[in-house]
């Protein structure tokens, strides 16, 4: 079913992005269903089939009794490139105990040589393009670590019937993060942190003369909505 599929493994992407926002419980919840999603769309790709169960607590009970590689179905997960590294850290955390799901983290200028291993593949900052693409004989989702599908030939995965998913922003803790971010960039730059952190190594107390935000009109470039998703969520 692929529409369900689909549906159900965009909470799956939610794990990355989520943990780097500092929402890390919100993600564990939210990919509990996406997992066990994952390892079924895999398995039907596969060359060849065992009898998967029919809920997450059934994997539980699978994942507590087989170890290792006891699995003829393994569902492979591919992050590309070593940035980001929490992401990986968390997801191959949270999988310990899903053995028939594999996740590896390669470097980027290894990915086309590796990508037609793989059923699942998480873009960091790599392109994927219609080359690599068709390389990835088994792939079945192709999903990007981000808002923007830039790194992804759309037309490219859907000849291959590959489907794409991303991370939408405003339904993770990403947006609030942004918003946060604009917030100490603004009071970085007028208190002067490069400056400020140089002069602390150097002992030179009362350096340099920062100023406030109090007092002055500050425009966010297309950041209204950010901020927005922020106030109402942190009512001042």
């Amino acid at each position: 079913d692929v529409p369900r599929l689909l549906r159900l493994t965009k909470p799956a992407a939610l794990l990355s992005l989520s943990y780097m926002a500092g929402a890390r419980s919100a993600a564990t919840r939210l990919t509990h269903s996406s997992l066990f999603l994952l390892s079924r769309a895999a398995a039907a790709a596969a060359t060849r089939r065992t009898n998967l169960p029919s809920s997450p607590r059934d994997y539980s009970k699978m994942a507590s009794s087989v170890g290792g590689n006891g699995y003829s179905d393994v569902t492979r997960v591919l992050f590309c490139g070593h940035y980001w590294p929490a992401s990986t850290i968390y997801t191959k955390e949270y999988l310990q105990n899903y053995p028939f799901i594999q996740v590896d983290e390669v470097g980027l200028e290894h990915v086309p040589d590796v990508i037609q291993n793989y059923h699942i593949c998480v873009v960091k900052n790599k392109c994927i393009d219609s080359d690599i693409i068709a390389k990835a004989t088994k792939m079945k989702i192709i999903m990007q670590y981000g808002v923007g599908l830039e790194g992804v030939d759309i037309n490219a995965a859907t000849e291959q019937k590959i489907k794409v998913a991303r991370i939408p922003g405003s339904t993770t803790g990403n947006a609030i993060a942004c918003a946060e971010m604009a917030i100490y960039l603004t009071l970085g730059v007028l208190r002067k942190q490069k400056e400020m952190d140089t002069a602390v190594i150097q002992k030179d107390l009362g350096l340099p003369v920062g100023e406030t935000i109090f007092g002055k009109t500050v425009c966010f470039s297309c950041m209204s909505y950010f901020l927005s998703t922020f106030h109402k969520k942190n009512p001042i």
